[in-house]
């Protein structure tokens, strides 16, 4: 890099076979418009498509900004992060995956919220979620607007759920030591140096791929739910007061059991449940998500039915499909996403 070379961010993009979608995705990063030089790590677990190639040739034509780590073995998805992000040199780090992008004004926006708001030890932002190589429009995530910025009890007590890729930090904050973390956990570690600040904007794009190193499905999401609830033990762990983990942990356990009730998987909804009914503090969490208490008893199980009605409660929003405003955003940057 060129001596007076001084990124004051550092986007670190993993990826793992992502051949069709990782050109838009380097694309739309060197296309920022900043008043700040930025660097771009991209760590390559070995893929087995072209992913390297391009990745490499990409790393050619941008030498003084793009640094390309290249596996030849598989090292696994939290080695490849942890290898990327050690080697940033910004004050403060952007996170993407392969098969994602960012939207214009995504870099400088973040830059300029957490350099406002000292008090925050990251910002995220909303996405437009898509699906598969055809860019299949699927929602805006998250569907509500969260805070500006909250404390970490906030995150813990409400699951506070945002795309990895709409995440930006304080390097200074990364000062943890890396097991075998998922992004709750590292959204804790984070958090415990300050608030977790919020752009209710959709500055990014979250691509779901069949396959990929970010699909969670099947397997993998039973080992998502494991590496959370470790999440809680870790804020636990960390300090945080036990009866905000423990409601934390709580609605996280009755929201589960929602979601595969919702799929017709009686055993694990029950298993769930039944977690969250082993904990003192289960009636707050569960008037929280539904507003009527009377349909449990704790030597019992919320019926099925229940669960199934609850769930319509939850997201009576989304039968209502995506708002006119919505679409309007999505058209914007559908000509974006047709880029090479």
């Amino acid at each position: 890099m060129a001596k007076d070379f001084k990124p004051l961010v550092s986007v670190c993009i993993i990826t793992y076979n992502h051949e069709q979608y990782i050109t838009q995705c380097l694309n739309s990063v060197i296309a920022q418009q900043t008043n700040f030089d930025f660097e771009v790590i991209i760590g390559v677990d070995a893929s087995v498509d072209r992913t390297a190639e391009v990745v490499a040739d990409f790393a050619n034509t941008h030498p003084t900004v793009v640094t390309a780590l290249i596996q030849q073995e598989r090292i696994g998805g939290n080695p490849n992060y942890m290898l990327v992000h050690q080697k940033a040199q910004g004050k403060y780090v952007a996170c993407l995956d392969g098969d994602d992008a960012m939207l214009p004004g995504k870099l400088q926006k973040q830059f300029d919220f957490l350099e406002r708001n000292l008090h925050c030890a990251f910002v995220a932002h909303k996405t437009f979620k898509v699906i598969g190589e055809q860019s299949t429009f699927s929602g805006v995530s998250p569907e509500v607007d969260y805070p500006t910025s909250v404390p970490l009890d906030y995150m813990i007590l409400n699951y506070l759920w945002f795309d990895h890729c709409s995440k930006m930090y304080r390097r200074s904050a990364d000062d943890f030591e890396f097991g075998d973390p998922i992004d709750f956990e590292i959204h804790i570690e984070h958090a415990i140096h300050g608030d977790i600040g919020f752009i209710n904007e959709p500055l990014g794009i979250k691509r779901a791929v069949e396959n990929s190193i970010t699909d969670v499905s099947g397997s993998r999401l039973d080992e998502l739910i494991t590496l959370t609830l470790n999440g809680f033990d870790r804020a636990a762990a960390l300090g945080v007061n036990p009866g905000v983990v423990n409601l934390g942990l709580c609605s996280y356990c009755f929201a589960t059991a929602i979601g595969f009730a919702e799929q017709s998987n009686e055993e694990r909804s029950l298993f769930y449940l039944q977690k969250a009914l082993d904990l003192p503090c289960h009636k707050k969490p569960l008037m929280r998500l539904t507003g009527w208490v009377n349909q449990y008893t704790p030597w019992g199980f919320v019926t099925l039915k229940a669960l199934s009605r609850v769930r319509t409660l939850l997201h009576k929003i989304k039968s209502t499909g995506p708002s006119s405003e919505v679409k309007q955003q999505w058209s914007d940057v559908q000509a974006f996403l047709n880029k090479k």
